[in-house]
C-alpha cells in the first residue's frame, strides 16, 4: 500500500534509539550518531537509485492516535532520510547537513512523496 510519506511517523520506542516523546527528537538522534545509523550514506543511496530498494517495504502499522497516520515499526532510517531530504534544515547541527542540503534539489526531481508499505 502506498502511504504518503508526512502520514508516516517515526516509532519513538525504536530499538535504534533511546526512547524519545518526540519524532523529531528521533530524527535529531539518528541524524546526530552518523558513524552508527548512516542516514546521510542512506539519503545519497536514495537520490543515487532514484527512490527506496522496491524489495525492501516499510512495515508501519496504523497510529491509534491519530486517523490515517502511521507509526513506522520497520523503516525510521529510510523515514528520517526522506524527511531530512525534503527538508534539510531537520539535520541542522547534525555531520549529514551539508549533504542533506545539497542532495534537497536531486531529490525533490525524484517527486518521491509516498512510500510503499505493509500495513
Amino acid at each position: 500500500m502506498k502511504i504518503d510519506v508526512a502520514a508516516i511517523s517515526l516509532d519513538v520506542q525504536n530499538f535504534r534509539h533511546v526512547e524519545v516523546t518526540t519524532e523529531r527528537d528521533a530524527i535529531r538522534y539518528l541524524l546526530t550518531d552518523e558513524r552508527t545509523h548512516k542516514v546521510s550514506e542512506l539519503a545519497q543511496d536514495i537520490v543515487t537509485q532514484g527512490g527506496l530498494d522496491p524489495s525492501s517495504l516499510l512495515i508501519v502499522t496504523e497510529d491509534e492516535s491519530r486517523s490515517g497516520q502511521y507509526i513506522a515499526l520497520e523503516g525510521n532510517r529510510r523515514i528520517t532520510a526522506i524527511k531530512t531530504l525534503m527538508t534539510p534544515d531537520l539535520a541542522t547541527g547534525a555531520p549529514g547537513h551539508p549533504l542533506f542540503k545539497a542532495l534537497h534539489q536531486s531529490f525533490l526531481t525524484l517527486n518521491l512523496t509516498a512510500v510503499e508499505c505493509v500495513v
